[in-house]
């Protein structure tokens, strides 16, 4: 997962210079408040900034998940089609009843592309 530091960076300066402007200036109630707002409205920017940012994390792990489904079932449909045609080719070998390897080459390779 990818986080944009800037904006991590920026969010987190604004906080610490928010909470330490109310701590330590001694004014009174509402200029403290008034310091320490921009501070909780920067965490809240950083709890909606980390929301976005696992939202797309997880957009894109969809995406690859569909990706790799979709490349496993073209392999899954060439792999069914490989054995189907050796499953032929293996059932017209074994009819034959020829041990001779040299002249069935020929034939195997004429069964194969006959089926392709």
């Amino acid at each position: 997962m990818k986080h944009d530091l800037k904006t991590y960076g920026i969010l987190g300066t604004v906080f610490t210079l928010s909470i330490t402007g109310g701590l330590v200036l001694g004014a009174n109630e509402l200029l403290k408040y008034l310091l320490v707002a921009p501070g909780v409205a920067a965490l809240i920017g950083a709890l909606y900034q980390l929301m976005r940012d696992q939202a797309s994390f997880e957009k894109q792990l969809n995406i690859q998940e569909r990706e790799l489904q979709y490349a496993l079932g073209a392999a899954s449909h060439m792999a069914n089609a490989a054995f189907d045609n050796h499953i032929q080719f293996c059932e017209k070998y074994m009819n034959n009843g020829s041990v001779n390897f040299a002249s069935d080459y020929a034939s195997a390779a004429a069964v194969f592309n006959r089926s392709s």
